[in-house]
């Protein structure tokens, strides 16, 4: 798994450069598109402090989206949902297998 990340981060890297070198983002960038007005800039980041998007964002599409917070439940919660997960499942799961059976049977 974790060569399998290494190489997908290997493979972004080197088609990111492969498509920076590319005459068309060389020429925005440098030449008199992405430089020529400030508000092409993209937000900097770490990896990134000054970066050229090719489809420059404006207004409130510039601004970095915060993601909300991802629901939680407390574990007490999460217990009792297990506990009902299992007895809907036990309460399913027979009368799903009776019916696989009866099928098998019928074409047999």
């Amino acid at each position: 798994m974790a060569s399998q990340a290494a190489s997908s981060v290997a493979l972004a890297g080197s088609l990111r450069e492969a498509f920076a070198t590319t005459i068309f983002i060389k020429g925005w960038i440098e030449g008199a598109g992405a430089r020529s007005h400030p508000a092409f800039k993209a937000i900097p980041s770490p990896d990134m402090p000054d970066a050229y998007p090719i489809i420059p964002l404006f207004g409130t599409a510039k601004a970095e989206m915060v993601l909300p917070a991802w629901p939680r439940i407390s574990q007490v919660w999460f217990e009792i949902l297990q506990t009902r997960i299992a007895a809907r499942f036990d309460a399913v799961a027979q009368d799903c297998w009776r019916l696989t059976l009866s099928v098998f049977w019928e074409f047999c």
